[in-house]
């Protein structure tokens, strides 16, 4: 791993994020968040990846009314989240969660199993390494 400078995500991202399964509640998910002080919760069945839920996912069900603790973070996830190897490079996947207007990517193996998440937060910090910064 190249603390100065970085290539790969694998070199930037969160090992072993917390995740949740489909079938919790979404207060379940509003706390794991919480408590971890987290935006992005990985959504897992039998450790692979099924989506994701964010803190934006939850803030704009609120406005809707609905009950967290009847609510399910299943029908709430978005299914399709952006995925990458570990071996992908920064600066592309940067960019395409930049291009999509994405706060993470997914790093999973070939099998779809969750590695870390490079979150825009992790991009920072690379950026800052980048630039000369210690973070």
């Amino acid at each position: 791993m190249s603390l100065t400078n970085p290539k790969l995500v694998s070199d930037c991202m969160t090992l072993c994020p917390h995740g949740i399964d489909p079938g919790e509640s979404l207060a379940v998910a509003r706390k794991r968040m919480a408590e971890h002080r987290i935006r992005h919760l990985p959504v897992r069945t039998g450790g692979k990846v099924v989506g994701i839920i964010t803190e934006r996912d939850l803030f704009v069900l609120a406005t809707f009314d609905v009950d967290f603790n009847k609510g399910h973070v299943g029908p709430a996830m978005s299914p399709d989240p952006y995925t990458v190897p570990p071996t992908a490079e920064l600066a592309i996947v940067a960019a395409q969660m930049a291009e999509r207007r994405i706060g993470s990517a997914l790093v999973v193996d070939a099998a779809g199993h969750l590695l870390g998440i490079f979150t825009d937060t992790d991009a920072l910090k690379a950026l800052a390494r980048l630039a000369g910064g210690n973070p």
